[in-house]
């Protein structure tokens, strides 16, 4: 798997899209800080292609939801200018909060290029506890090649497909004759134009000559989490919030 690490980053390649994680220290200068976005600009340009970055930025923006800039910022800002990186980090909630001292920000970043940052949907800051002073981010993301589909519940989800493996020829083919009989003249009805009469009938065969693949529903089990482990997470929890 091609992949590869900098001083404040790793990355690895996702199929066609090359996907970076980083932190950016609040303790080092903003000169510190130039250098460090100079080593990730290098990292992307040669990577090049489709881009997609998440990390800790340590820095505000109106750009991705804070209500200020700071000098921080500014610098990040230019950084995703120069590459033309967008964020898609939604709403204005705080990603980053410490009860101590009742400080929150939004200092954690999601950015791609134009062509990734709009496969983006549903970014959102989420109320779970993390165990951390940064919140949980979700964010669904259909990579080029998927499409975007609304499930049972209005909610969107990635569209997975056929399964190929069980392609009846017979039955597509036969699909695709009776339209053609029926339809023989052009779109009608529903279809308002060529284009979206033939996906129209595309899609139908499909579904005549293979069964659809069927989403992953919750979370994939972690091989290492156990029992004793979840009664740990649990206290600590209660400890958490537990008044002082």
């Amino acid at each position: 798997m091609l992949g590869g690490r900098g001083e404040v980053f790793v990355w690895v390649r996702v199929s066609s899209t090359s996907v970076f994680s980083c932190y950016f220290s609040c303790n080092t200068s903003t000169q510190a800080l130039d250098m460090q976005l100079d080593g990730l600009d290098e990292a992307v340009r040669a990577a090049g292609g489709r881009i997609l970055i998440a990390g800790d930025f340590n820095a505000k923006s109106p750009l991705w939801g804070s209500d200020r800039w700071d000098e921080r910022g500014e610098i990040v800002a230019e950084f995703l200018a120069r590459l033309d990186l967008w964020p898609t980090n939604m709403g204005d909630a705080p990603n980053w909060s410490r009860e101590a001292t009742g400080a929150k920000s939004i200092i954690d970043i999601t950015v791609g290029n134009p062509g990734v940052a709009a496969e983006i949907r549903g970014w959102r800051v989420l109320a779970e506890e993390s165990l951390s002073d940064h919140r949980y981010i979700h964010m669904e993301w259909a990579p080029c090649g998927r499409t975007w589909v609304k499930d049972g519940s209005g909610r969107q989800r990635v569209d997975k497909g056929w399964v190929v493996r069980k392609l009846d020829k017979a039955a597509m083919t036969a699909y695709v004759g009776d339209e053609k009989r029926k339809h023989g003249r052009g779109p009608t009805g529903a279809d308002k134009t060529e284009v979206d009469a033939l996906m129209g009938v595309i899609t139908r065969a499909c579904d005549a000559g293979m069964p659809r693949r069927r989403p992953l529903h919750g979370r994939t089990a972690a091989h290492w989490w156990t029992n004793k482990i979840a009664q740990l997470r649990r206290e600590c929890m209660r400890a958490r919030e537990a008044p002082v």
